[in-house]
């Protein structure tokens, strides 16, 4: 099974602890493999939010798709109504927006990339003004 919970706390994990070791004083082939190790997770948590916005995007379109389907050529017999009538279960479903969570806490979506970003840049510059305060 695929453990998405885990990646998706492993980067932001990854990243803020990157963001901390940047600022140590470091040789430069070491702050550039760490920056290209930033970037990779950046990355990968961006493809991993990004996939799971489509999925919560495209569910809302199966109403329409449900709708727009030749469901008006079926036969009136016993099968064709059946299927007109999960049809309507089918849309009245998908009302609602099918979403993946971290672990039930909140739905993964674009909108949480940028808010983890956000805070990922907060707590540098938090962290940065205090290393600068403690050094002088």
């Amino acid at each position: 099974m695929f453990d998405t919970h885990g990646i998706f706390y492993k980067n932001c994990l990854i990243i803020g602890n990157a963001c901390r070791d940047i600022q140590v004083e470091l040789t430069l082939s070491w702050r550039i493999s760490l920056v290209c190790f930033l970037t990779t997770n950046i990355w990968q948590l961006w493809i991993f939010t990004y996939s799971c916005d489509f999925i919560s995007r495209e569910s809302m379109n199966i109403a329409n798709a449900a709708y727009t389907a030749p469901w008006i050529y079926l036969p009136m017999d016993r099968f064709g109504k059946l299927l007109r009538k999960d049809l309507q279960i089918v849309m009245m479903r998908s009302r609602r927006a099918c979403y993946l969570t971290a672990c039930g806490f909140f739905p993964i979506s674009l909108e949480t990339f940028t808010k983890i970003m956000s805070s990922a840049m907060s707590y540098f510059t938090i962290l940065k003004q205090r290393t600068m305060d403690t050094a002088e």
